[in-house]
This record gives structure tokens, C-alpha cells and sequence, in this order.
């Protein structure tokens, strides 16, 4: 599930007193627009937030969760999606009421402030209903065939370093994405790395951009993560002679091994509107770890049931 839409049901909690009805999306048998973990809040004059569906299911949602406001009650609702909007998958969706203070929304806001993986789980969905709410967990769980487990990661940081007009796309993008954008031209203020963070070194003068790489490098050492992304701009022959400078100074040519350069996807971009495209399209795919193909050429499924985000590489 994107910040963008986490941020939005952030906002919708922040801007009523409450009650509010949370609705998950548990289980999928099939193909289905939205993966297992998606959410809406709906407040108690059916607004929502965040989506379960293209739209096709949000009017119902909300309808019964005003219900669930006014019982109180848990309440699960299957919906299949091949007789109703001709998609070809089932879906299960859990609504519990929330009220303030709610732990599951200060953890979350948490995550996005610490940068702390959260760990959500709902036990028992083969059971009765009115016992199904969302718990928060802070170490691995061992879950039943009956539950549903999912890790939220914080919003992914974007790191731009250097100064020149070519980096407002790049923040306007990423923006709308919701990514934790920070820009800055003193490479000794670089952040520790971590796996949900790209740091993309951008200045465009040959001294900085080795004295920003070489620090990127080394705080991604030093964190024992390092950076999830790590990109320079620019092309091949300038690359050529940074990496040779990087190496004289002794950097391990394995580290220099997974730094992008040139940055970003090779779509045919030359304005630097197309490039900030390239470099945020690479960067989600990497950190996603995807290969950025054609979809139509997958041979398997867009979102392969065993293919879950996970806490890996965090501590």
C-alpha cells in the first residue's frame, strides 16, 4: 500500500473526532486490481480514503462500515469481482471500528517519522466476525493459515544532491509519489542509508559529485544497510573516470558494482522532465526489486502471491 494513500487516510483521521470504520482488504482468490493489505477509512458521514478497488466497491464499503460505526461490530464482506465488474478474482474485506486514540494510526504515524518497519496482523478470519481488529506486532509472527500479516515500510527517502534547475522535476515527482524528498548540497550532511532510501548525486560538477559518491558510500558502510538506491547522473566516460578516482581511494569495486550510472531507465528521456521519469521509474524498481520490463512480457503474475514486502535488511 503507497504513503500516498496512507497519508490520505492519515489526513481523514486527523480531520474528524471519530469513529471511524477501517476496511482491509484480507484475502484474494484470483486476479484483483488491488493486493491484500489495501485499505479505506471511512469516517461516520461516508468519506473515505485510500481504495480497495477502482471504485467499484468503495460505495458499498462505506455504506456498511457507517453500519459497523453504529453496532460496533466487525464485519467481513466477499465480493466476487468476475460476476459483478467481469475481473476474474474474489476478494475479502474485514471493517472494524476505530476510535481515537488509536494505536494502529500512532504506530503508523510513527513508521513515517522513525523510518520503523510496523507489522500488522489480523488473526482468526476463519472465525466470527465481531473478533476480527487489526494488532500491531514488533517481532516476526508465525501466522496461521487463517490470518493476514503485513509489513508497512516508512515512505521511501529520495537523497538529491546538488543545486542545479534539473532537480525541481525530480522533487515534483517524487512529491507526488509522497517519497520523504530531501535536497542538499554539503555531501557531509548525507544521511545514514537504509533500504527504503535512493540517494541520487546530481551536481553535475566532476569534485562534487566524487566527494558526494564517496560519501554516499560511505555512510551506506557505515549503517550497514546502505542506501537502496544509489545513482549517479551522468554519462559512461564521466562515470569511467569518477568510479578510477573512487578506486585509487580505495573503494571496493563491489560497492561501485551497484551504483546507477547513468541514472534512470532508458526510455528515450533528454528534457530534464523525462529524465526526473527515467531516474524515479529506476529507482521504484530497484527498490521494489523488479526489473523494470514490459509487463506484457512477464511470464508470471503481475503480483505473485508469494511476493509479499518484507522487513528484510531492516533492523
Amino acid at each position: 500500500m503507497s504513503w500516498t494513500e496512507l497519508d490520505s487516510i492519515l489526513a481523514l483521521y486527523e480531520a474528524g473526532p471519530g469513529p471511524f470504520c477501517l476496511a482491509t482488504l484480507v484475502r484474494i482468490s484470483g486476479s484483483s486490481y488491488r493486493q491484500a493489505g489495501a485499505r479505506i477509512l471511512v469516517n461516520d458521514s461516508g468519506g473515505t480514503a485510500g481504495s480497495l478497488s477502482p471504485g467499484c466497491i468503495e460505495g458499498e464499503v462505506a455504506n456498511r462500515g457507517i453500519a459497523v460505526l453504529q453496532t460496533g461490530q466487525s464485519e467481513r464482506l466477499k465480493f466476487d469481482l468476475r460476476s459483478l465488474f467481469g475481473c476474474d478474482g474474489q476478494i475479502e474485506v474485514v471493517l472494524e471500528r476505530v476510535v481515537k486514540p488509536s494505536s494502529l494510526v500512532e504506530r503508523l504515524q510513527e513508521c513515517r517519522r522513525e523510518r520503523k518497519p510496523l507489522l500488522t496482523v489480523m488473526r482468526g478470519l476463519d472465525g466470527p466476525d465481531a473478533g476480527l481488529r487489526t494488532e500491531i506486532s514488533s517481532a516476526p509472527v508465525s501466522m496461521e493459515a487463517s490470518g493476514f500479516a503485513q509489513v508497512l515500510l516508512p515512505p521511501v527517502r529520495l537523497v538529491l544532491v546538488g543545486d542545479r534547475p534539473d532537480l525541481q522535476p525530480l522533487v515534483r515527482l517524487a512529491g507526488f509519489l509522497h517519497w520523504e524528498v530531501v535536497v542538499m548540497t554539503d555531501p557531509a550532511s548525507l544521511p545514514a542509508g537504509d533500504p527504503q532510501a535512493g540517494c541520487v548525486v546530481m551536481s553535475h560538477r566532476l569534485g562534487a559529485d566524487l566527494v558526494a559518491l564517496k560519501t554516499a558510500l560511505e555512510r551506506s558502510r557505515a549503517s550497514s544497510r546502505g542506501y537502496g538506491y544509489l545513482a549517479l547522473v551522468g554519462g559512461k566516460q564521466r562515470r569511467e573516470r569518477l568510479f578510477h578516482e573512487l578506486l585509487d581511494d580505495g573503494v571496493d569495486p563491489e560497492e561501485l558494482r551497484h551504483v546507477h550510472c547513468p541514472a534512470g531507465l532508458d526510455i528515450g528521456a533528454e528534457a530534464p522532465e523525462e529524465i526526473a521519469l527515467a531516474i524515479v521509474a529506476e529507482a521504484q524498481s530497484v527498490l521494489a526489486g523488479r526489473g523494470a520490463g514490459f509487463l506484457k512480457h512477464r511470464p508470471s503474475a503481475i503480483h505473485p502471491a508469494e511476493e509479499p514486502k518484507s522487513s528484510r535488511g531492516w533492523r
